[in-house]
């Protein structure tokens, strides 16, 4: 069940767009929750004929099932309030629960099981049932970190003393992305390479782990390359100058990987077979938690 705190809201939000708030107050009131603050898995053993005991082999962590109790009362707009819930809800839908509390803010996608109203006095009770198939809640806003081969100094309003004209751009001395990841999970990464121009086979390295990802692809000025790294859902796409998109997963080299932060203080490095200097960085990514 729910831990009471009035600074507590849940917002879900599907895959149209539509949001709905739900709090300690009408006309969405939330009753009680459960899966919020919880976790588990099943730990998996094997017992031999003469040994003592069992012997460890590893855990699975399990999906997460999500439960919101959400009374409204039955009145004059009883229909309109329905009809919200039925259109935040519908069924084969996915969305987004985003956990507020204080300063804590998480989120974590669901898909919908489904929902029952059930009528008691002067109030109507919905209960909804979410399944998560990843269990982690994450962070409600990512985290950003860039690595620019340049610095760009071109801007306007442009001023260019007579002087000593203008310096429109300078080489960058930072050669690395740090992203610490203070927790057991693995965090899957947005890997975005940008070109300003030619790029041959663009590749990225965790100098920590000695794991590397390279691209057997030709990026020219203007393109973008976006690699996901997150769990079931590992993509690449390219991105040419007018912004279409590009299925191009299958030029990830054979024997690297799709780089993701495991635990501690992970160091990245671009590089690419020509034009390195080309080559600007952007990975973004969510802390994960097992629960809130």
């Amino acid at each position: 069940m729910a831990y009471f705190s009035k600074t507590k809201r849940i917002v879900c939000e599907n895959s149209y767009g539509y949001k709905l708030e739900f709090g300690y107050s009408f006309p969405f009131y939330l009753d009680s929750y459960s899966g919020i603050h919880s976790y588990d898995g099943n730990v998996a053993t094997i017992k031999s004929a003469f040994g003592v005991g069992v012997s460890y082999i590893g855990t699975s962590v399990n999906q997460r099932n999500i439960n919101l109790v959400i009374a409204f009362k039955d009145g004059a707009d009883l229909i309109t309030r329905k009809q919200q819930l039925y259109n935040i809800f519908p069924l084969k839908d996915h969305g987004t629960l985003y956990y507020y509390e204080s300063d804590i803010k998480r989120k974590i996608n669901y898909y919908v099981e489904n929902v029952n109203l059930v009528r008691k006095a002067n109030y109507v009770y919905a209960t909804i049932n979410l399944l998560c198939p990843s269990p982690y809640f994450m962070d409600s806003t990512e985290t950003i970190a860039t690595l620019n081969n340049w610095d760009k100094l071109f801007k306007f309003p442009l001023e260019i003393p007579d002087s000593t004209g203008i310096e429109f751009g300078s080489k960058n001395s930072s050669t690395a992305i740090e992203i610490e990841n203070n927790s057991h999970i693995p965090y899957g990464l947005t890997i975005k390479f940008i070109a300003n121009g030619t790029i041959v086979n663009p590749i990225l390295k965790n100098t920590k782990t000695n794991e590397t990802m390279k691209l057997n692809y030709t990026l020219k000025l203007g393109e973008q390359i976006v690699v996901n790294t997150y769990n079931n859902d590992k993509t690449i796409t390219h991105i040419d100058s007018n912004g279409n998109e590009t299925n191009i997963t299958n030029t990830l080299v054979f024997g690297t990987k799709f780089l993701q932060a495991p635990n501690g203080v992970n160091k990245y490095v671009t590089d690419a077979d020509s034009g390195s200097s080309n080559l600007d960085c952007i990975i973004s990514y969510y802390n994960y938690y097992e629960a809130v």
